[in-house]
C-alpha cells in the first residue's frame, strides 16, 4: 500500500514541480560589457557551473532577422545597417519569446542569462 502511494507521488511530483515552474516569474541575471569584454566567455562558465540558460539579445536580433517570413526581420536589418539600437520592445519581446519556448522545453530552465 505504503509502495503504490509513493509510485503515485512519485510520478505527480515532476508534473506539479512543472506547473508551478510555469507560475514562477524566470529568475533573470543581466550580464553587461563592451565589446570583447568577457561576457560571453563568463556566460559559458555560469552556465556550465550552474546551469543557466544563455540567451544574447544579438544572438536573438540576428536570427530574428534572418528568419523568413519575420515581422521585424527587414526593421531589424535597417536599424543595423544604420547603427542604431534596435528599439527595445522588440530586443524585449524575443528575449521573452526565448524565454516561454525554452520554460515550455525542459520545466527546468527558468534561469536566464
Amino acid at each position: 500500500m505504503i509502495g503504490r502511494l509513493f509510485g503515485v507521488v512519485s510520478q505527480r511530483v515532476p508534473s506539479l514541480l512543472y506547473r508551478v515552474s510555469l507560475m514562477m516569474k524566470p529568475q533573470v541575471v543581466f550580464v553587461l560589457g563592451g565589446p570583447g569584454a568577457g561576457k560571453g566567455t563568463q556566460c559559458s562558465k555560469i552556465v556550465e557551473g550552474y546551469g543557466y540558460t544563455h540567451l544574447s539579445a544579438g544572438d536573438l536580433l540576428r536570427e530574428e532577422r534572418a528568419r523568413e517570413g519575420s515581422e521585424f526581420g527587414q526593421l531589424i536589418a535597417n536599424y543595423i545597417k544604420e547603427g542604431k539600437i534596435v528599439p527595445v520592445e522588440i530586443t524585449i519581446n524575443l528575449l521573452r519569446k526565448a524565454m516561454e519556448e525554452t520554460m515550455q522545453k525542459d520545466e527546468k530552465k527558468f534561469r536566464f542569462l
